[in-house]
């Protein structure tokens, strides 16, 4: 079956549920940060009813994305591909927990809509924008299915799912994942710093601004606008 090796991950708390995915076999799950944001407390069920209690290793909420870790070894892993090598049109399978406990690991399956899409995402309360780079499909993403897999026919991660993109422009019929060649390297980010470094640099204008003649003739040059 492919995605075999995902396994649902959820909140112990009445205020949602979300999915995951197990990528190393001592206990590392990567999932979507929305959904463990504000929790007292994180419980990880696995496919075989055992439920451990998880630790944060690092999130960006950025991404959207979380690494949580349970103490256990020798879990089955998922196994992520290559998303570069994904073409519009192939066949795209969706995993998770859509709608809580009572649906846990559906699949759902359909096709990759688009590539590369670029959702731009603004942020009410701050103002603050956030670019996302993700695949575009039609296979059903539901709540409680964010943080899953998205997979090819071979089983192989292509995507993890985030309904916060589809909440956030309120799309119908189409599903988004951030592609996972990018949460790679996010993924070791989290894992080593427990955050994204992110440098940067450069200058920021605030505009045209009006300078006095007396510094005008100061600097011996018209300076009618300025940064």
């Amino acid at each position: 079956t492919p995605c075999e090796h995902s396994f649902p991950t959820r909140r112990s708390s009445d205020l949602g549920n979300g999915s995951g995915i197990i990528f190393k076999s001592d206990g590392y799950i990567i999932t979507n940060y929305h959904v463990i944001k504000g929790s007292k407390e994180i419980k990880v069920k696995l496919s075989n009813d055992n439920v451990l209690k998880a630790t944060v290793v690092g999130t960006d909420v950025i991404s959207d994305l979380a690494v949580i870790k349970v103490e256990a070894s020798n879990l089955p892993i998922a196994k992520f591909g290559d998303s570069s090598k994904v073409k519009i049109g192939d066949i795209a399978i969706a995993i998770g927990n859509p709608l809580g406990k009572q649906f846990l690991g559906t699949v759902t399956a359909g096709i990759i809509s688009a590539l590369d899409r670029r959702i731009n995402i603004v942020n009410k309360k701050t103002g603050e924008q956030t670019i996302y780079k993700v695949i575009q499909t039609d296979a059903d993403v539901n709540p409680g299915s964010s943080g899953g897999a998205l997979c090819n026919i071979y089983g192989e991660i292509i995507g993890i799912n985030s309904l916060k993109i589809n909440s956030a422009i309120e799309t119908y019929g189409m599903g988004f994942a951030i592609n996972i060649n990018e949460a790679k390297e996010i993924i070791n980010d989290l894992m080593t710093h427990g955050k994204v470094i992110r440098p940067a640099i450069g200058v920021y204008g605030t505009g045209a601004i009006s300078v006095s003649r007396s510094e005008e003739r100061r600097v011996g040059k018209e300076c009618s606008q300025g940064v």
